[in-house]
């Protein structure tokens, strides 16, 4: 077996462990933490004489580091759909900040840290419907492209 590849999986094993072992001490502290914010929550609602202690559900502070916020966008397939309604209503390539637009004016409003970008890849996933033209803007997949144009074959960006 080659040597770099042997030091790989020896990493590998090693880190595998380590990553093991502090998954399992994580848990262990996790739940301490948990154990003491209802202890103090009972303390002071004893010292306070509510008859129940607080019992609103404390997030973990495990999750609020490493949750993102994730968006409820529409279905890629949907959103598609209407680009290509709009673009056969234009009877012309739309470029996609436009197109970003002409979907919210429609009730298709994309959410995300970049929403544009968020469009693009959407349409980029949906290559049976929708095609991305190497002169800028979209097209239908269906129709047969606008004279000179061609189909861009890079990752989902504008």
């Amino acid at each position: 077996m080659d040597n770099a590849l042997k030091k790989a999986e020896d990493l590998k094993f090693e880190m595998s462990q380590r990553f093991a072992t502090l998954t399992a001490e994580l848990a262990f502290v996790e739940s301490e933490l948990e154990r003491a914010n209802r202890f103090i929550s009972e303390y002071n609602a004893f010292i306070s004489g509510d008859t129940a202690p607080d019992t609103k559900e404390k997030e973990s502070p495990r999750r609020t580091l490493t949750l993102r916020k994730r968006y409820r966008n529409p279905p890629k397939e949907q959103v598609a759909e209407c680009a290509v309604q709009i673009i056969r209503e234009r009877g012309e390539p739309i470029s996609r900040d436009d197109l970003y637009d002409s979907l919210a004016e429609k009730d298709f409003h994309i959410k995300g840290k970049d929403p544009r970008m968020v469009l693009s890849t959407m349409l980029w996933r949906q290559p049976e419907l929708i095609v991305r033209l190497k002169r800028g803007g979209y097209w239908p997949a269906s129709d047969p492209l606008p004279d000179g144009e061609e189909v861009s074959t890079r990752a989902a960006s504008e």
